[in-house]
């Protein structure tokens, strides 16, 4: 098998290559990584606010992401590896593996995007922009019109992101965050219910999507 990943490599590198792959899906080449976006459920509790205190310090307790699960207006999702995966990084089921996840709230007619992590060793892949489409399109099927977030001032990867998604911002919270403390940047989105805006998403989707393939993933029902 090794030989024919060094082949690979040397067709990557080549100047006439018409597919373009990040380096740690080299290694992967051969077998996709399936990946599936699914919603929270009781055993992925205790991974996630693991993830929640290592990677965003601490937004979510275990018991916050417990109420999540019973309120009627919170959204979670993740994108998840089912069984055969490369990493251990966060076992909730049998072979399965989180990769990523996010939320909002309906709060009237706006959705209240509250989380969107990616663990580091998966990030640069297309997956936080894939989850967001996804987490904006639960919010258009659930008929919001607008969208909002707080994100960190210093955060500049996640403002070009939501960026691509039409937030732009509108004020600042002081000291909103722990670990470090900074103050928070007020995003907004509006216009969610047309048709303009459902198709430009579905775009940001599937370059989502065709980024995660080239870096390894294989998106599945």
């Amino acid at each position: 098998m090794r030989p024919l990943q060094d082949h690979l490599r040397n067709r990557i590198r080549s100047p006439t290559r018409t597919l373009q792959l990040c380096p740690t899906a080299l290694d992967r080449l051969l077998v996709n990584r399936p990946l599936i976006c699914r919603t929270l459920c009781e055993a992925d509790v205790a991974t996630v606010a693991d993830f929640d205190r290592r990677y965003l310090g601490g937004m979510w307790s275990e018991e916050g992401y417990q109420r999540e699960l019973t309120s009627p207006n919170s959204e979670i999702l993740l994108l998840a590896t089912p069984p055969s995966t490369f990493s251990n990084a966060g076992e909730t089921r049998p072979g399965e593996t989180i990769a990523a996840w996010g939320s909002f709230w309906a709060i009237l007619d706006e959705a209240h995007v509250t989380l969107l992590g990616v663990v580091p060793e998966y990030r640069q892949q297309g997956l936080g922009q894939l989850l967001l489409a996804s987490l904006l399109q639960r919010a258009i099927a659930r008929k919001l019109r607008r969208a909002t977030l707080e994100v960190r001032k210093s955060n500049q990867a996640a403002r070009s992101l939501y960026a691509k998604f039409g937030f732009r911002p509108v004020g600042e919270r002081p000291n909103y965050y722990r670990n470090p403390p900074e103050a928070a940047t007020i995003l907004w989105r509006n216009k969610l219910q047309t048709s303009t805006t459902a198709v430009a998403i579905a775009n940001l989707w599937e370059r989502g999507r065709d980024r995660a393939y080239q870096c390894g993933w294989q998106l599945i029902d």
